[in-house]
């Protein structure tokens, strides 16, 4: 009979998610490590206290749901286990494993390398800062040499871009000024836009992904955006000034 606690469970799910990828099977792969890393996260809250993982913090049941993403990602916060920008470093995952799930699948071996090199880089900081446990001690030598390649690459993948970056960045040029957004799709600050000139679109030096760029109509700040999404967030605030408003 298989038996595994919550922190097992989530280090078997990645484990499984990284021998996926070896077998080319990027989509179980990433659907693999989206639940490890979940379980994972929920193992935080048991530890302080059970009841926290699930919807209504009340006595575990038979039947009992457990909180969804989004309200995970809420308890983590208000316990301090996370703060924003790191929170915000999952989103990508959540939507990949989403559009895996309702979507078309188009994924080619290094989307699905950058994909898991950037959550498995998350999880075993996590692991290690949160719950003090080494996801290096939990695997076999080579299921970890398979998830320190993947974390590699992901790193070498984003000095590239940074790199590319600052070739493209025209520094003291007269006249110009460029800043570094967001991409909406990998979540990594590497789209460059010339404040100096109107721009739609713009490439991702990360992902390759075509995002749109909007200049918000309340602090005229640039920010990038899907492409299915121009239409309806043409005239939206950027994040910052709708939490402020939120706020209110």
């Amino acid at each position: 009979m298989l038996k595994l606690n919550l922190f097992e469970n989530g280090v078997d799910s990645i484990n499984h998610g990284v021998k996926h990828f070896a077998e080319s099977d990027y989509k179980q792969a990433i659907l693999s490590v989206y639940q490890g890393v979940e379980l994972l996260l929920k193992e935080s809250l048991r530890r302080i206290s059970p009841e926290l993982i699930y919807t209504d913090k009340k006595p575990v049941h038979t039947g009992s749901h457990t909180v969804d993403y989004k309200e995970l990602l809420n308890r983590l916060r208000e316990c301090d286990l996370t703060d924003d920008d790191k929170a915000d470093q999952l989103k990508f995952l959540r939507i990949e494993r989403n559009n895996i799930q309702h979507y078309e699948v188009h994924l080619s071996k290094e989307d699905a390398e950058w994909i898991l090199g950037k959550a498995l880089n998350y999880i075993c900081v996590f692991s290690s800062e949160k719950l003090g446990v080494e996801i290096e001690d939990q695997v076999s030598d080579a299921d970890w040499k398979k998830i320190e390649e993947l974390v590699f690459s992901y790193e070498e993948r984003d000095k590239k871009a940074k790199s590319r970056m600052g070739d493209d960045t025209p520094y003291g040029k007269e006249g110009s000024s460029y800043t570094e957004l967001e991409c909406p799709y990998c979540l990594n600050e590497t789209i460059l836009v010339n404040l100096d000139s109107k721009v739609d679109e713009a490439d991702c030096y990360f992902c390759h992904q075509k995002a749109t760029v909007l200049e918000c109509p309340r602090c005229g700040t640039k920010y990038a955006i899907m492409k299915e999404d121009k239409a309806e967030k043409q005239d939206s605030p950027c994040d910052a000034c709708f939490e402020r408003e939120m706020g209110r």
